[in-house]
C-alpha cells in the first residue's frame, strides 16, 4: 500500500498539509471535512486506486485509520 499516494489525495480533497494526516485524522478533527468533501474524496479515491467502493465502505471510512485499511484491502 502506498501511504503516501493516499495522503496526498486526502490532502488535495481536504486541502491540508500531508504532513497533519495522521493515526487521528477524522471528519471530527479536520474542520473542512464535510460531507461534499467526504463524497468528494470517496470518489478522488475510488480514481487514484481503481477500486469501488461500497456504499457500507463509504458510510465508514470517516477516519484516517479505516480509509487505509479499507484501501489496503483491495490490494490483496
Amino acid at each position: 500500500m502506498d501511504e503516501q499516494r493516499l495522503k496526498k489525495v486526502l490532502s488535495n480533497i481536504l486541502d491540508i498539509p500531508e504532513t497533519e494526516i495522521n493515526e487521528q485524522s477524522s471528519m471530527k478533527s479536520i474542520s473542512n471535512w464535510d460531507s461534499l468533501k467526504h463524497i468528494q474524496l470517496m470518489t478522488a479515491i475510488e480514481e487514484e486506486f481503481e477500486v469501488t467502493l461500497s456504499l457500507e465502505d463509504m458510510i465508514a471510512m470517516t477516519n484516517y485509520p479505516t480509509i487505509l485499511t479499507t484501501v489496503s484491502a483491495f490490494e490483496k
